[in-house]
């Protein structure tokens, strides 16, 4: 039933009664959107620590806030005082910059509540005072509603710009409007509102609830603007209008409690509109109840008259009292239930308060824990990664991370074509290192460990500066005086990129093998290190797993070569999959990212770590941490001492590794020169580390091995040496990789070293940790470096070579790609004993699948062997890249392997060449014997013309030379010319004694000089093998008894003595040259291998025809040109061969007939060749044993001007004949009358008069005007002309055809 909202007699006061009616209905309609954008504001300005009171937060005084009592007390900051709190004051500066005044309520809020309440950040955009107390928006009245609207600048991102425009205070804002209708109608003095004013209030707050940017499809906003159109046409049920005149009430009673003055007539009114409805619904309920009464005097009568019925009465009577009891039950039972709902509800409300107040307190605890963990990791790196020996001479010598750490030199790899490349980009910030997943690959002892340490240091030092908000204090070092000390590097000072990141965790993968788990390993390396019991080590792993999965963390994994998989599924240390926080960075030695089956997707950022960045300026912090260096100018003479050292010995290849470079210095500052060889210099590492367990001096007298010659404290060790060699060398190539690097008690007492340990460890060979996680103390050991057990793994090699072949070749066969692994020992092994460098080198050559990353490690042996004056190597390599800067040494490494060399690569530039000029000897002219070897400075000198043989490469398959036109490379034979026109520095050279390459598949030349004699007897010995061979000559000049021009072209030779020659670009005597005598049964030249759309133009006919007169076994001939010139046609007609197909540029394919013998030939078939093509001037046996066949093309060709009445008659009678003729084209060099009557008649349908090249002059257009309309069935005409086609347009002029093509070609 819908109400009658005129309750008053004044029709204006029944509108102002409407009016607040319509305020509480907006206000209803705002509030969930006004709820909804209150969360996200919560979002926007921050995470408060939910500790601080706003008392805390606000500085005393505050103007607004703080109210002084006697005794300069502040009454609001009396229970607490301002503080700082980092979070917070962060979330009460935004609510500020959210607010459109800038000035929130501090009052009305509670900051503790900001991070779980969003209503309590939605209080300080309410009016000032009085609203403290409320609880939700829901509680809150239509002002507070309107003024978080109108105060907090973010709701302009949720209401078109009519609701805020012209911008608050401006009146004519829509919210403006909206907050001053509530206040009229709040203040009114008569409680009277026109209607006109009703109307523009019905059509104002209707305009807010319908805003289209959020409000039009918002629920509760569609509601309140349904609600007001019931209320404004009067719709509404009395009861919900009711409740909404109560509410209205209490929204009146409350702006009187928050101070703002109602007026007293709108209270008045509306408490007199609130007891006139109250009336009215009394008044309905007691003529409800009247009526009630008067139905059961009703029925009472009618019991009176219905006694007859009494019986079947008092059962009615019956039951409906027992309905009455059962509906009484259930209104029982509905209120129990309603009660239990209640009390439930309570409980739940109560409970979710516990809750929340364990939440904050979890919260509190796990900040403190995790601060904690914080303290104990930084104490734990500061121990073991701030300070490392500065000596590898002297254990007990250490010096600061940071006095003696330099950047290193890092580059960055870029994928291409599916493997990663060196770039020129160099690494030198932080930033550009942390991404999700980093590696970083690197020779041994190139700096990786120390890069990461340095990674873990800078950390702790901005870590500890958020921590305590202070400057760290760096400790400082006894330098020299100040103007020695090395320049502070810019490099990776953006230690900001580290402050991200909560935690860093840093593993040595050579202590985790078997364990794939990272959060294993930490446990294993860092948790049990730090905490004592297991209960707190329990606890701390708990917590890592949780701080790795809500806080940023970085994860260092250093050494992946030193760590073996558990099984097949697990090729890199894992992160659980809830661990998305965590980022990675792992080191590695370059082989292990191929042998690890690593996905390319798995690798975000490859880096290159390449040793020190600026070693010199190592070497000089180096000088200064001495302790016999404090005086700055004895700093300056020493360090430019050792640089002219350095450079006297050439050993600045050897400086870019860390660890050599601190063993080079602290050689030479001892008194120790060293010649520039890695096998002496880790003979004088192992020197040193003897003599700290034994200072007994002996030499040896004799020695197999150079770099042991100087030693005085290894001969009376020679025992330990020698044990810890042949250990070194088992677990290396132990079948159980994850004992080769890191091994317990078991495996020293296998290798017989367990005696021997306390002398190891003393000596600082090997090294112990101790295992802090098992139940039982024990240790695991290692040798000090990698480096180290390579080196005496290969003395013992050296010094027994059987193991080659008795334990390294199954090793290598059982380990795919496992040659990588173990190249360091091949290049000890040059130095040692080269010998069993050379077997050992046969080896991994077999099982290398990398060529480019085997022939690196080939040549640092071979530079290794030839700084220790071994003699003959002979290193094997089958794979040769030459790139200029390495032609030197692989020049003398090619001469031992001739015989099992299977590709070979050069490209070679001016530059390089001016190199090679500037630093040899000109009478160096003969090829690099096999058994000797050159000098430290001979290394890097090569020929001004040297020499290649190729005469004994028989399983070489792939040749590809690329080199600038002035760079000189010759390939010849014995029998080429003996000097060439130009000077050439390299020499490919093939003895007529041996086959020539017979394996070879592919040949790619560039600006290459070829001899004719030996590019032919190469072809001509590949017609009798089963394989093809393709060869590709790009700008090629060919030498035969002179040097001819450039040419383009590729060449295949197949099966049965077939012979292709396409993609001729550029042409030249040269290419026919190479033609000369070979035993060709099937010749094809042209253009139809490749895309380009136009034939080949032989420019060279008489060579051409020379050449192809030399095919003495020439059978077939298929040739594509773009033009036949006279010349052409007749080199073509003079081959007696079975068949001559041409392909005629924009022609069908077609067959040459020159003699009436070819008709007779098996692979002749008139139904099976779309064109023939015959000379005009053709003997009359051939035109006459054409007569009659069904030929459907033919081309006459040749010279047309010189034919005589018998020819034309021949021609005429042979083209009457042929009924099936279509086709015809005219292919002459000059027209002929005679030509024209032999063309009368024909039933051909297609005519083409074709010259290409000289064009077609029309000297008989009157003829031509009667010959052409003979032609009956004629189509189609193309003419290719040079004079002016109007001539011949007249000729044209009539003719009933379907296709007309004129080409005019120039004179």
């Amino acid at each position: 039933m819908f109400a009658n909202t005129n309750i008053f007699t004044d029709k204006e006061t029944t509108n102002w009664f409407k009016a607040c009616i319509a305020l509480t209905v907006t206000k209803d309609g705002l509030s969930s959107f006004v709820e909804s954008e209150l969360q996200k504001i919560q979002t926007t300005v921050g995470r408060s620590c939910g500790n601080c009171s706003i008392e805390k937060l606000l500085s005393c005084p505050t103007n607004g806030i703080c109210k002084k009592k006697k005794g300069n007390t502040c009454i609001f900051h009396q229970s607490q005082q301002p503080q700082n709190c980092k979070s917070c004051d962060q979330v009460k500066q935004n609510i500020t910059s959210l607010h459109r005044f800038n000035g929130p309520s501090w009052r009305n809020t509670q900051a503790e509540r900001w991070a779980t309440q969003p209503w309590e950040i939605g209080k300080c955009f309410l009016p000032p005072d009085g609203y403290s107390g409320v609880s939700s928006v829901q509680e809150s009245d239509f002002n507070g509603v309107i003024s978080i609207m109108l105060n907090c600048t973010h709701f302009q991102t949720c209401l078109s710009s009519s609701c805020l425009l012209p911008p608050p205070p401006d009146k004519q804002c829509l919210l403006e409007k909206v907050r001053q209708i509530g206040r009229d109608i709040r203040h009114t003095s008569d409680c009277k509102v026109s209607d006109a004013h009703l109307q523009d209030y019905f059509q104002t707050l209707s305009t807010l609830l319908a805003d289209p940017k959020c409000l039009l499809n918002d629920p509760s906003a569609k509601i309140s603007k349904t609600k007001l159109g019931d209320l404004q046409n009067d719709r509404m049920s009395l009861s919900e209008l009711g409740e909404l005149l109560k509410e209205a009430y209490r929204t009146l009673k409350n702006a009187n409690e928050v101070g703002e003055r109602v007026s007293e007539a709108a209270e008045r009114k509306l408490a007199e509109c609130l007891e006139q409805l109250e009336a009215s619904l009394q008044a309905g309920e007691q003529r409800i109840q009247s009526r009630i009464d008067d139905g059961k005097q009703r029925i009472e009568q009618a019991i009176q008259d219905g006694k007859q019925h009494i019986g079947v009465k008092i059962q009615d009577g019956e039951r409906c009292i027992e309905s009455k009891i059962d509906n009484g039950k259930q209104h029982i039972e509905h209120t129990i239930q309603d009660g239990e709902k209640r009390i439930e509800a309570k409980i739940q409300d109560g409970a979710n308060r516990i809750i929340q107040t364990n939440s904050e307190q979890a919260e509190q605890n796990y900040t403190r824990s995790v601060e904690e963990m914080l303290g104990a990791l930084m104490i734990h790196y500061d121990r073991t990664l701030s300070h490392f020996p500065s000596s590898p001479l002297n254990d007990w010598c250490h010096a600061r991370l940071d006095d003696v750490y330099m950047p290193p030199y890092m580059l960055l790899m870029e994928k291409d074509k599916g493997s990663f490349k060196k770039t020129e980009t160099q690494i030198t910030k932080y930033q550009n290192v942390l991404n999700q997943q980093t590696f970083i690959q690197g020779e041994a002892g190139s700096g990786k460990s120390s890069f990461l340490a340095k990674l873990v240091m800078d950390w702790c030092g901005i870590a500890k500066t958020t921590q305590t908000r202070e400057p760290v204090m760096i400790q400082e070092t006894n330098y020299a005086e100040s103007d020695t000390r090395a320049k502070k590097s810019t490099f990776f000072d953006d230690l900001t990129s580290l402050k991200s990141y909560k935690f860093v965790f840093y593993i040595t993968l050579r202590d985790s093998v078997k364990v794939f788990e990272i959060l294993q390993m930490i446990r294993e390396q860092l948790i049990d290190e730090i905490y004592s019991s297991q209960e707190d080590r329990e606890k701390a792993y708990r917590l890592v797993n949780e701080i790795m999965k809500h806080e940023r963390c970085l994860v260092l994994l250093d050494g992946l070569d030193e760590w073996k998989s558990p099984d097949d599924r697990h090729h890199l240390p894992t992160l659980v999959a809830i661990h998305t926080q965590c980022d990675l960075v792992i080191t590695t030695r370059p082989w292990k990212l191929a042998e690890a089956k690593i996905p390319d997707s798995k690798v975000e950022t490859l880096l290159h770590l390449e040793g020190v960045n600026e070693p010199f300026d190592v070497s000089l912090r180096i000088l200064r941490c001495r302790e016999d260096c404090t005086n700055s100018e004895d700093v300056k003479n020493k360090h430019s001492a050792f640089v002219s050292y350095v450079y006297r010995n050439h050993l600045c290849d050897l400086l870019a590794s860390p660890m050599l470079l601190t063993l080079i210095v602290q050689a030479w500052v001892e008194g120790t020169e060293l010649k520039g060889n890695k096998c002496q210099i880790y003979s004088l590492l192992l020197e040193s580390l003897f003599k700290k367990a034994n200072s007994e001096e002996d030499h040896f007298h004799k020695t197999p091995f150079p770099c042991l010659k100087e030693t005085r404290y290894i001969k009376p060790n020679i025992e330990h040496f020698n044990r810890f060699s042949e250990a070194a060398f088992h677990l290396l190539f132990s079948e159980k990789k994850e004992n080769s690097l890191v091994f317990g008690i078991e495996q020293l007492t296998q290798y017989k070293l367990y005696e021997r340990k306390d002398f190891a460890l003393r000596t600082g060979i090997l090294s112990a940790t101790r295992k802090a996680s098992t139940l039982r103390s024990s240790s695991s050991f290692s040798f000090v470096h990698k480096s180290v057990q390579e080196f005496l793994a290969a003395y013992y090699i050296a010094c027994n070579c059987h193991v080659i072949d008795e334990v390294i070749s199954g090793y290598l066969k059982r380990h795919e790609n496992s040659y990588e692994d173990i190249y360091e020992v091949l290049i000890f092994l040059c130095g040692l004993n080269i010998s069993a460098a050379n077997e050992l080198s046969i080896l991994m050559n077999n099982a290398a699948c990398d060529c480019n990353r085997f022939q690196k490690i080939i040549l640092d042996g071979y530079k290794e062997a030839v700084a220790n004056e071994q003699d003959g190597i002979r290193l094997a390599l089958s794979h040769f890249e030459i790139y200029g800067h390495n032609i030197g040494e692989l020049y003398n490494i090619w001469a031992s392997n001739p015989s099992v060399v299977r590709s070979f690569d050069m490209e070679l530039y001016d530059y390089v060449i001016t190199e090679m000029n500037t630093s040899v000897d000109d009478d160096y002219t003969e090829s690099p014997k096999p058994d000797k070897h050159n000098s430290t400075t001979e290394s890097s000198k090569i020929a001004s013309r040297i020499e290649f043989d190729l005469s004994s490469c028989d399983e070489l398959t792939d040749i590809r030379i690329a080199t600038q036109a002035s760079c000189g490379i010759w390939i010849k034979d014995s029998t080429s010319l003996p000097a060439l026109e130009f000077p050439t520095r390299i020499v490919f050279n093939s003895s007529d004694s041996s086959p020539m390459l017979p394996s070879v598949v592919q040949i790619n030349l560039e600006n290459v000089t070829v001899s004719s004699t030996w590019l032919r007897k190469l072809f001509n010995e590949h017609f009798k093998l089963e394989h093809e061979m393709t060869c590709d000559l790009f700008k090629c000049r060919m030498v035969g008894d002179k040097l001819f021009p450039c040419f383009t072209a590729s060449m295949t030779i197949g099966v049965n003595n077939t012979f292709e020659i396409f993609n001729i670009s550029e042409e030249s005597p040269g290419l026919w040259e190479t033609l000369r005598g070979l035993n060709i049964k099937t010749l094809s030249l042209g253009m139809h291998d490749c895309d380009l759309d136009f034939g080949l133009k032989v420019k060279y006919a008489s060579s051409f025809s020379q050449a192809l007169t030399s095919l003495k076994n020439l059978e077939t001939l298929r040739i594509d040109v773009e033009a036949i010139t006279p010349d052409l046609l007749s080199a073509l007609h003079s081959l007696d061969i079975k068949l001559v197909a041409l392909n005629l540029y924009d022609h069908l394919d077609g067959l040459i007939l020159s003699d009436v013998g070819m008709l007779s030939q098996p692979s002749f078939s008139v139904s099976q060749i779309d064109l023939i093509y015959i000379d005009v001037n053709s003997k009359p046996d051939l035109l006459t044993a054409l007569h009659g066949l069904n030929i459907k093309g033919l081309s006459l060709c040749g010279s047309g001007e010189s034919l005589d009445l018998n020819q034309v008659s021949l021609l005429g009678t042979l083209l009457t004949s042929l009924e099936q003729l279509e086709y015809l084209c005219i292919y002459v060099n000059n027209e002929s009358l005679g030509l024209w009557s032999a063309l009368n008649f024909l039933n051909i349908k297609i005519l083409h008069i074709h010259i290409r090249c000289e064009g077609f002059k029309v000297n008989h257009a009157a003829y031509l005007s009667t010959l052409l309309p003979s032609l009956k069935n004629l189509e189609t005409i193309k003419f290719y002309v040079t004079d002016d086609i109007s001539v011949l347009l007249e000729v044209l002029y009539g003719l009933k055809i379907k296709s007309l093509k004129l080409n005019e070609t120039p004179d």
